[in-house]
């Protein structure tokens, strides 16, 4: 694997030294392969019922993928690993799965797309 993708902007001292703070700053401040790795240990974490404040599905974790889902497909790179992290984390919870299709909307109506029309 090469260094450049290992490669992160945030050290462990950066924050309180917990790993869940440590992984969550780098789902803000990581390269793009570097946030994804991070989103899915906290996710694998939260799934598994690790009890910690940074790890709340709602607080923290979810919004933290949201953005890595729409900034990957803003630049271009494919979100798959995004949308599978996020199915993930809603897949129990109807909140999360709500809060989920709501990320980002301000209101403002959404238009329903039909499929097979173009845009």
């Amino acid at each position: 694997m090469s260094n450049k993708v290992c490669a992160a902007t945030v050290t462990p001292n950066d924050v309180e030294q917990s790993l869940p703070e440590y992984f969550l700053a780098l789902t803000r401040d990581g390269l793009p392969d570097v946030k994804i790795g991070a989103a899915q240990c906290l996710t694998n974490l939260y799934r598994a019922g690790v009890e910690h404040p940074r790890i709340s599905a709602v607080g923290q974790l979810l919004p933290a993928v949201l953005k890595i889902v729409k900034d990957d497909a803003a630049s271009g790179r494919c979100p798959a690993h995004g949308f599978r992290i996020v199915a993930r984390l809603v897949e129990d919870d109807e909140r999360l799965q709500q809060i989920a299709a709501n990320f980002g909307v301000r209101n403002r109506p959404v238009e329903p797309v039909l499929l097979g029309s173009t845009i």
